[in-house]
């Protein structure tokens, strides 16, 4: 018992210290909203999938960045296309839907959502679409090719609860279109060379994102009371698995990638 309680010491602190970071934070979620956070799970459940999640995260990224790194230094000698007028074309008409969530988020108080994936995944898509010809555009478009199931899963299961100004709805959905489209783009029109066969490729960007989540918006989410990617409470479908729910969810999205990086 005394050997549990000093190993678990560790985690207890963690928990503490996520709890100071919002004392108000509430026990109950507010259900007519998706952005309020609570304590859905308690602070040492969050502790220690914390501990576990990124321990393992952690090991799969520097396990991989090696291997990653040679494929980037073997890319960078490649014949790459030239930059043309469509992918200039579609980085502003993005860059112009991601301007349209910050003025939306704005206006309802809740800029700290541009932090969410799709909104992230509008800005690599960009640097994606203008670095077409270079190494580094390359890399980014690779590693974002492995996280392309979020935008398709945001379209399919939408969460409208907190929208109501107007356009806000068709802005979202134009967003979320065009960055699940430009990818496609990117592919059929061969702007890029694809890395898929490479294993390391796809570990090094689930791992990436999936401590973005942990490290990033996790902290962020409490300190902030924002259920940032639903990070804290979750949205209806995983509410099926209670407490447990951030274990399919590492289970499903690890799945995935791996499916993208066999398939493409």
């Amino acid at each position: 018992m005394q050997a549990a309680a000093v190993a678990l010491a560790p985690i207890d602190a963690l928990a503490r210290g996520l709890a100071a970071l919002n004392p108000g934070l509430p026990a109950v979620a507010d259900e007519r909203s998706s952005l309020a956070a609570a304590w859905f799970l308690s602070p040492q459940q969050h502790a220690l999938e914390l501990v576990l999640f990124a321990s393992a995260y952690v090991w799969m990224f520097v396990g991989s960045i090696s291997s990653f790194s040679r494929v980037c230094a073997r890319a960078a000698a490649r014949a790459r296309p030239k930059r043309s007028v469509l992918d200039v074309a579609l980085a502003i008409a993005l860059a112009g839907l991601l301007a349209s969530a910050v003025v939306f988020k704005a206006q309802r108080g809740c800029l700290v959502f541009l932090l969410q994936p799709c909104h992230v995944f509008s800005v690599t898509l960009v640097v994606a679409l203008l670095g077409v010809g270079t190494p580094w555009g390359e890399a980014v478009f690779n590693l974002h090719l492995f996280v392309q199931y979020a935008p398709w899963l945001a379209l399919a299961m939408p969460d409208f609860r907190d929208y109501g100004l107007p356009l806000e709805i068709e802005a979202f959905v134009a967003q979320h279109v065009l960055v699940a489209a430009v990818p496609i783009y990117l592919l059929v029109g061969r702007r890029y060379l694809l890395w898929s066969h490479e294993p390391s490729c796809w570990i090094v960007s689930h791992s990436f994102w999936a401590l973005y989540h942990l490290l990033v918006l996790l902290p962020l989410g409490i300190g902030m009371g924002a259920n940032l990617n639903y990070m804290l409470v979750p949205p209806g479908p995983l509410r099926w698995f209670g407490t447990a729910y951030r274990w399919p969810v590492q289970g499903a999205t690890l799945l995935l990638a791996h499916i993208v990086g066999a398939r493409v």
